[in-house]
């Protein structure tokens, strides 16, 4: 089997005890990353994908990645810390999520987006929930779908 294939073709679902859960760390290399229903001080995401699913995910999770990335977060209750060099990426956020944005780094930005079109930041900047973009020369666009 080729990589090519390897990657539009398996599917690899990893079900873990939540009891040895505390700091999880990933490498992946695939056409989407789903994760769903974890609890844990931190998941590191090394990633080459553009698609991420972030589904009842409580924790901070760190996603390398130097690929334009569609990040869905359907729940939001930690920190989502985004690192890329030279990469567009978006990340939706569920409608009435309250979070604060944070960007660092040199030449990054983060504009909003609520169902399609441009708006002011709709961010708080003292949530308890965090969206940082981290990196060089890259963008976030942070947007809900309505």
């Amino acid at each position: 089997m080729t990589e090519a294939v390897a990657k539009e073709e398996i599917m690899a679902f990893i079900q873990l005890p939540n009891k040895y859960i505390g700091k999880i760390e990933m490498s992946v290399n695939a056409g989407s990353v789903e994760v769903h229903s974890l609890d844990c001080e931190s998941i590191e995401l090394e990633a080459k994908t553009q698609n991420i699913l972030l589904d009842g995910v409580k924790g901070t999770v760190e996603i390398d990645c130097n690929l334009d990335m569609n990040i869905v977060c359907k729940t939001l209750c930690g920190a989502v810390e985004i690192n890329q060099i030279s990469a567009t990426s978006r990340i939706c956020v569920p409608e009435n999520a309250s979070f604060a944005a944070v960007k660092k780094g040199i030449g990054t930005c983060i504009s909003y987006e609520k169902g399609g079109a441009k708006t002011e930041p709709f961010c708080t900047d003292d949530a308890e929930n965090i969206i940082e973009l981290n990196g060089m020369k890259s963008e976030l666009v942070i947007y809900t779908e309505n």
